[in-house]
């Protein structure tokens, strides 16, 4: 397998915890399932006790997802809730469930196709390491800040093997209470823009817009922000894990696939 060219990827999304558990080709039905390797993927989640692997067929994946946004935003969301009723905006006030479906994000990584899998080009053993792994890149915290997973879901049923990551950028409010808060974590722990529309030049701004016409400054922050710089990093960081296994992986950006890499950066 050393050296051989494969495809890695990784990008970001809303996602559904229903369509990574057990029951996901219910779910996602546009799918091409190979329902006899659906017994070969592997399911994790955050659980009380930690994160611990969950059989198939046993309690869904959405059901512990609720269960960690009960332990850690149920108390800062209800002192929200009642300051949005006190000061008459009920419409600004949320559910548990609106609440995580807003903010649990996701992080799908995926390597190589079915077919080099069989072919012995993707090893499943190396494969499994490299999944193994990935929590260390995506894990991070401080005392006022945490980027935390929720669940993993690897596929081995489909047409690429691949591996579903939701999470939480969360840190501490006011009072000291949890909540997601995306932009705040990701500078607490240290993340910043790579190049402010101030520093940018009038190349880089067309270049931006396909050379049709400059980016405004709302347009280029769009592309140029913490959440953009977290993505880039953790992009690499994967690859490096693929070609630490012996893959050879092609870094390079294709120009057409950078302005929807951003965009799902900041959805």
């Amino acid at each position: 397998m050393a050296g051989r060219r494969i495809k890695a990827s990784f990008r970001t999304a809303k996602g559904n915890p229903n369509h990574n558990d057990n029951t996901y080709e219910n779910e996602r039905s546009e799918h091409v399932i190979e329902k006899e390797k659906s017994k070969e993927n592997i399911y994790m989640s955050w659980t009380p006790d930690g994160i611990r692997r969950i059989p198939g067929g046993q309690r869904k994946l959405y059901q512990y997802e609720m269960e960690y946004c009960e332990k850690y935003f149920r108390e800062g969301l209800d002192k929200r809730n009642k300051n949005y009723e006190n000061k008459g905006k009920k419409d600004s006030i949320k559910t548990m469930e609106k609440y995580r479906k807003d903010n649990i994000d996701e992080a799908i990584f995926q390597i190589g196709k079915q077919a080099e899998r069989e072919d012995g080009t993707v090893d499943d053993e190396a494969l499994q390491k490299i999944m193994g792994e990935i929590g260390g890149i995506l894990e991070k915290q401080n005392p006022k800040s945490e980027i935390k997973i929720t669940s993993m879901a690897l596929h081995k049923d489909e047409e690429s093997v691949h591996l579903h990551i939701r999470y939480a950028m969360m840190n501490k409010d006011q009072d000291g209470q949890w909540c997601v808060n995306r932009k705040g974590c990701l500078r607490d722990l240290g993340y910043t823009t790579n190049k402010t529309y101030e520093e940018s030049t009038k190349e880089e701004r067309l270049a931006l817009c396909d050379g049709k016409k400059e980016a405004t400054k709302a347009f280029w922050e769009k592309h140029h922000n913490e959440r953009v710089s977290w993505t880039d990093e953790t992009r690499n960081k994967w690859y490096d894990l693929v070609e630490k296994a012996g893959y050879d992986v092609d870094r390079e950006t294709d120009p057409k696939n950078r302005s929807k890499r951003n965009k799902s950066a900041n959805d």
